[in-house]
């Protein structure tokens, strides 16, 4: 897959950020795997969230609401930090009574930052990044496969497996295609870690 996505690139700068994105990718799972199994209180986790958006910032897209679900495998790399490799399955866009409904599916990695390291519980940042294939063309742009970029800040409650979050997200086709007006998007976000 990622070959088809960096043939898709035009030039030698695309080739050498894709093979930097895809070494980059290999060697923080390289990195993770010790610091996870030498990890005596926490191992990988399965995290399953659900995030509701209201896009802004575009006169188009202004006002658009649009739904994400992710399934993640989240591991510890450091006593405060995981890394999460996550697929979003559900991704809803309903683009107003004229447009059809945009469905797509992404997947990408997460890095988050916890105030309890022992636990990895408490207050968290998170950032994330994905690659994002839709059915449908957005109004906003003429590409199939878009980046989502995502941020956010949160609460894991100690005691049990739940979360809730605030998070700002931005999707864009970086440029692949001729059309890019991109959009952005502020959400809450609820989920469940097993």
């Amino acid at each position: 897959m990622s070959r088809k996505l960096c043939a898709r690139s035009t030039g030698d700068n695309r080739s050498k950020q894709c093979v930097a994105a895809i070494v980059g990718i290999v060697l923080l799972v390289v990195v993770a795997t010790p610091a996870w199994a030498q990890s005596k209180s926490q191992g990988p986790r399965l995290r399953l969230e659900l995030a509701g958006y209201r896009a802004f910032e575009s006169d188009e897209a202004n006002g658009d609401y649009y739904l994400q679900g992710a399934a993640e495998v989240e591991f510890p790399v450091l006593k405060h930090t995981t890394l999460g490799l996550r697929v979003l399955p559900l991704f809803l866009y309903p683009e107003g009574a004229d447009d059809a409904t945009v469905y797509g599916i992404a997947g990408g990695l997460t890095g988050r930052l916890y105030q309890d390291g022992e636990n990895y519980s408490g207050l968290f940042a998170e950032v994330g990044a994905s690659a994002l294939w839709h059915m449908k063309e957005f109004k906003l742009d003429d590409s199939k496969v878009d980046f989502l970029g995502d941020c956010g800040i949160g609460y894991k409650f100690r005691n049990s497996g739940w979360h809730l979050a605030v998070k700002a997200e931005h999707i864009s086709n970086g440029g692949m295609g001729g059309k890019n007006g991109g959009i952005s998007g502020l959400g809450l976000a609820a989920g469940y870690s097993f």
